[in-house]
């Protein structure tokens, strides 16, 4: 693969965050992980996203370290709060608007529920077409089975 990727994350409860750190080892990219200067830890800091997501709230972030239009291809990873994407995701994305002008694809990490509407989201969010996704669910972590899923991403990315 020669192209040059950027894979953007944020992760809450380190389910998110696990899934790169594996993507990673396996895929040569660069990192941007989406940092806040307001926690989220907690029953307080759970429900505080729920609302957010819901409501699509654009949140502070920090400052990013890589320009997302430079790359060929951004992976973006984020969990599913309330059948929404993150909020830091959601105001990531929000910030880098018309960056995204060659090639993405999406990580979501959610609870039990099916993610599509969050990948539809995405779509409208960075306006482009993913040229894959992955779609992991609590039992994906609890089997041990998100290598296999990350193998496939990985292949789906090297096609073209």
């Amino acid at each position: 693969m020669d192209q040059k990727v950027l894979c953007v994350y944020y992760s809450r409860s380190g389910n998110t965050k696990q899934v790169i750190e594996q993507l990673t080892e396996k895929l040569p990219c660069d990192v941007e992980h989406i940092g806040e200067p307001r926690k989220r830890k907690g029953v307080i800091g759970f429900l505080r996203s729920g609302f957010e997501a819901a409501t699509k709230k654009i949140v502070s972030i920090d400052e990013q370290k890589h320009d997302p239009s430079s790359y060929d291809l951004v992976i973006i990873a984020t969990p599913m709060w309330a059948s929404t994407v993150s909020s830091p995701v959601r105001s990531y994305l929000y910030q880098n608007k018309g960056k995204f002008k060659k090639q993405v694809a999406y990580i979501v990490t959610s609870g039990y529920k099916a993610s599509s509407k969050v990948c539809s989201q995405l779509d409208e969010l960075t306006n482009l077409t993913p040229k894959t996704r992955m779609e992991l669910k609590h039992k994906d972590f609890k089997m041990n089975t998100i290598d296999q899923a990350i193998d496939q991403f990985i292949q789906n990315i090297n096609e073209s």
